[in-house]
């Protein structure tokens, strides 16, 4: 049928796995995207099913650039920079972290 699934990795007993850190600008961005969205969603069906054609189309095109907003704050989320540049481009931090270290003149 399917592919077997390999288990989860096992932890020792007593310790736990790393927390990675997530910048609070990061948090609070998504937060106001998640409910902005979810509030002009809910308002474009609601506009839409009331016969309020241009207002509710407009509600829902306004949680469509939010769900690509959320796409660009995910995506820019293990970078912590929120950079378009970054997005397009790859992390400057992730790319200097990959090198590997030079020899030293000599």
């Amino acid at each position: 049928m399917g592919q077997a699934v390999e288990p989860a990795p096992r932890v020792p007993q007593g310790v736990e796995p790393p927390i990675p850190h997530v910048p609070l600008g990061i948090v609070v961005a998504r937060t106001i995207v998640v409910s902005s969205l979810g509030l002009s969603a809910a308002a474009g069906v609601f506009l839409l099913v009331g016969g309020f054609w241009r207002i509710g189309l407009g509600a829902l095109a306004a949680a469509a650039i939010l769900i690509l907003l959320m796409f660009l704050i995910e995506r820019l989320a293990p970078c912590s920079c929120l950079s378009i540049k970054c997005s397009i481009t790859g992390c400057r931090r992730r790319q200097r972290a990959k090198k590997p270290p030079t020899a030293g003149r000599g």
